[in-house]
């Protein structure tokens, strides 16, 4: 299969995602066409969009689920949503947004705390700092900037 055929058949997908990732980030269509518009329309009411949306036993929609709960909070959906080709600035995402925004600009990602070992580091809530060095993840916030904002919902 040379390129022009693999990229063929993935345009022939039944799944709206992936006839978007190669319309829009191989084959470089602006996403403001109207085509590519409906598209995400389409992305936006696929079964995949709503699963997530959903989230387990309706945990978004209660506000159950903490936002970074691996691979099903706040955080992973939006990323996921992102990443799918979901539409931007959709209002449905706000709440989602502010629960995730509530979690990484929380009061305790401003407090820092020496700590001498590994797991001395997970015995308080903070920012460790072993010998010198903060122990933080940054692609937890940095991610959840980006995604945000390729989402059109930074603001």
């Amino acid at each position: 299969m040379d390129d022009i055929d693999l990229v063929e058949w993935l345009l022939a997908s039944d799944e709206p995602s992936i006839r978007w990732k190669v319309r829009v980030q191989v084959l470089g269509e602006d996403r403001a066409s109207p085509k590519i518009q409906a598209l995400e329309r389409t992305i936006r009411r696929s079964p995949r969009v709503r699963t997530l949306l959903a989230g387990p036993m309706g945990s978004f929609r209660d506000g159950l689920r903490d936002p970074y709960s691996k691979w099903q909070g706040a955080h992973w959906v939006l990323a996921s949503l992102a990443d799918i080709g979901y539409p931007r600035g959709s209002r449905a995402l706000l709440r989602l947004r502010d629960r995730l925004l509530d979690r990484w600009l929380g009061d305790v990602y401003y407090r820092e705390f020496d700590a001498t070992t590994k797991s001395g580091a997970y015995r308080k809530q903070g920012v460790p700092r072993v010998r010198g060095r903060y122990r933080r993840c940054a692609s937890q916030q940095g991610n959840a900037l980006y995604f945000l904002e390729k989402l059109g919902i930074a603001n």
